[in-house]
């Protein structure tokens, strides 16, 4: 199928979204294998996967590598232990930091999917997740705002809590806003939190630029949504340009 779906269009990446895909090594390694010699060494289109960092090891890095993958991404979700633990999440700080440094070490490229507003979150806990997150150093991130979900044990949680915003049914958008109603952090501090992830990131890793933007866009209540995200486009753009090659 791969074989035929890059015949036959301008395939510039392989994309495999699966976080279950590296579980069986025997089939990830022969895959990788195969792909290096039927793909990538024909055409130079590599390959990227989705894998969950208390799998990673050395052992599947080195064919990961070796089989053209160019980039891993991770479920780091949060730095936090007690809220990793709420989300069942089952891997550890110590984990997430050995599974990134193979992938350096091997020379593939990380993204990172973080998660904000996991019942129990607070201030320090975003700065746990913004700490490791300057630590492991992926090449992206993608940051979304937890979402309850009906049936699920969580879901129950914050009912049985009251963390209910609305209904389900009238759920916004989970890249933008957040459901809840945490006890231990505002929603507009963790919208502020959520929109400018990189310019956290940023601001912890020593860029006084960016600690004076997030200060200016503090007040996610003053106006609407869209021209706050013009706003802030605006002001990334022009970021970008003052801190290129810092």
């Amino acid at each position: 199928e791969l074989k035929f779906l890059v015949d036959k269009y301008p395939v510039k990446v392989v994309n495999i979204e699966d976080d279950l895909l590296v579980q069986d090594r025997v089939w990830i390694k022969e895959f990788s294998e195969r792909f290096r010699k039927e793909i990538f060494d024909k055409t130079g289109i590599h390959f990227k996967i989705e894998s969950r960092v208390d799998v990673f090891d050395e052992d599947l890095a080195r064919a990961l590598a070796e089989g053209s993958c160019q980039e891993v991404q991770f479920g780091v979700e949060t730095a936090n232990a007690d809220l990793l633990k709420l989300l069942d999440k089952r891997i550890t700080r110590e984990q997430v930091i050995r599974a990134f440094g193979l992938c350096d070490k091997y020379h593939m490229k990380t993204m990172a999917f973080l998660m904000l507003g996991v019942p129990g979150e607070t201030e320090g806990t975003i700065g746990e997740t913004l700490d490791l997150t300057v630590q492991i150093k992926p090449g992206l991130i993608i940051s979304n705002f937890y979402q309850p979900v009906l049936g699920t044990r969580l879901y129950d949680y914050c009912v049985e809590h009251g963390l209910l915003r609305k209904h389900l049914v009238e759920m916004g958008d989970f890249r933008r806003d957040s459901n809840l109603m945490l006890k231990g952090i505002s929603r507009e501090r963790l919208v502020w939190y959520g929109r400018l992830m990189p310019w956290h990131l940023n601001t912890r890793m020593g860029l006084s630029a960016y600690r004076e933007a997030v200060d200016r866009f503090q007040d996610v209540r003053g106006e609407s949504m869209r021209l706050q995200r013009e706003q802030i486009l605006r002001t990334d753009k022009k970021l970008d340009g003052e801190t290129e090659g810092l």
